[in-house]
């Protein structure tokens, strides 16, 4: 069920955006290759100390339309996770989530004098998932992986790029939606944790 509800709300969102590409392309219009760096945290509630998981991402997107609002889908790949410090009766020291997603967003530009805002939903699966921790980190056998997490993850990115001739600079932060634990080992580390994401990249455009 939540797969379908996702395939539709892409399936209306590339409707109505395609509008924007009947009668033809803009010059101002960008495509190409973005690379960047992550900065992503869970927000657990049941640690001790939390810290941001430092990563990188990498992907292509392609601007379609006409005006000062275009349409911008993206494909790219992303680390994302958390550093989280537990103590207590369960678990105790350090452990690091590690969360690779393929991430799809969907985004509305809007072109401002060189500078470009973005604003859409993005929708993301997950590709590996691990949790690497201190020694005797839990009191069992039981290790995560990819089985433990939500395969599907959707939420909200909004960001703006400075756009020079070749290339832009831009900023972007992501907010999950969804949870992304998926079993009861999960849930006890994790709760109700979302993906939060801030990035820094460069795109090279290719048109």
């Amino acid at each position: 069920m939540k797969n379908s509800k996702l395939i539709k709300i892409s399936l209306v969102i590339l409707a109505c955006f395609s509008l924007l590409t009947v009668q033809g392309q803009n010059k101002k219009n960008r495509s190409g290759i973005r690379v960047g760096l992550n900065a992503s945290n869970l927000f657990v509630d049941k640690v001790k100390d939390e810290n941001a998981r430092l990563g990188f991402h990498i992907g292509v997107f392609k601007q379609m339309g006409l005006g000062s609002v275009v349409f911008q889908p993206e494909l790219n790949y992303t680390t994302k996770g958390t550093r989280a410090e537990y103590f207590g009766i369960f678990y105790e020291g350090e452990g690091d989530f590690n969360l690779n997603y393929l991430e799809m967003p969907l985004l509305a530009v809007f072109k401002l004098n060189g500078v470009d805002i973005h604003l859409g939903p993005y929708f993301g699966y997950l590709v590996r998932a691990n949790l690497e921790t201190d020694d005797n980190f839990f009191n069992t056998e039981t290790d995560l992986d990819r089985d433990n997490f939500q395969s599907f993850d959707y939420g909200i990115s909004g960001g703006l790029a400075v756009n020079f001739t070749a290339i832009s600079v831009g900023v972007r932060y992501n907010y999950g939606l969804q949870e992304v634990a998926d079993s009861v080992l999960g849930d006890s580390l994790l709760g109700n944790a979302r993906n939060a994401t801030g990035q820094i990249y460069m795109a090279f455009n290719m048109n």
